[in-house]
């Protein structure tokens, strides 16, 4: 499918689906939850993206919401935003914690607020997002969470692993936990005791 030159796909299996970016940035969060059993990520992820009940089997409709995700790949073309190491990606970006640099990034490129759009088809936020330039806010990040330090020497080394370290991303779990400290703080209790439960 040629982004300029054909209309995008708003149908999956002939019903209509969710093709706003916000949707399918959900999704992604979905299947990287890692609290949530593999068939309930599936449920959830039909649930939140077609509008009608799907016509094909659950398995044949999770197939073409990959597809889609993929923005019409058969595969899933890795970009900047995601390295292979291994069996598993590694994750350079999180829509979570990376959510200012990437409005900043789209601003500052496209003078676009995705905050304030009504409408943007999923597969034109990827092809904008895989676009941004090497110093936009995103990709910097993305740029020092991917690079091998291993091969630098002295203060280049030092300099570049306090970088990566900087912009590392923190695991989400850390977060809740985090949150969960401060909501105890909030309401006067020990948070002491969330802590010991862990």
């Amino acid at each position: 499918m040629n982004l300029i030159l054909d209309d995008l796909p708003d149908t999956l299996d002939g019903v209509e689906i969710q093709t706003d970016f916000r949707y399918w940035i959900l999704f992604e969060q979905l299947m990287l939850d890692e609290d949530l059993p593999p068939l309930q990520k599936g449920v959830n992820a039909l649930n939140l993206i077609y509008k009608g009940t799907p016509t094909a089997t659950q398995g044949t409709a999770l197939a073409s919401l990959l597809w889609f995700f993929r923005c019409g790949k058969d595969e899933d073309r890795r970009s900047r935003r995601t390295v292979r190491s291994g069996a598993k990606p590694r994750r350079l970006y999180d829509y979570d914690q990376d959510a200012e640099r990437i409005f900043a990034s789209f601003w500052a490129v496209y003078g676009l607020d995705l905050n304030a759009v009504s409408y943007l088809h999923w597969w034109k936020f990827r092809a904008m997002f895989d676009a941004l330039p090497d110093d936009s806010a995103i990709m910097r990040a993305i740029y020092w969470r991917n690079v091998d330090t291993s091969k630098l020497k002295g203060e280049e080394k030092k300099n570049a692993d306090k970088k990566k370290k900087y912009y590392a991303l923190r695991d989400s779990r850390e977060d809740m936990q985090g949150d969960a400290v401060a909501a105890a703080l909030m309401r006067g209790e020990d948070p002491a005791a969330l802590l010991k439960a862990k």
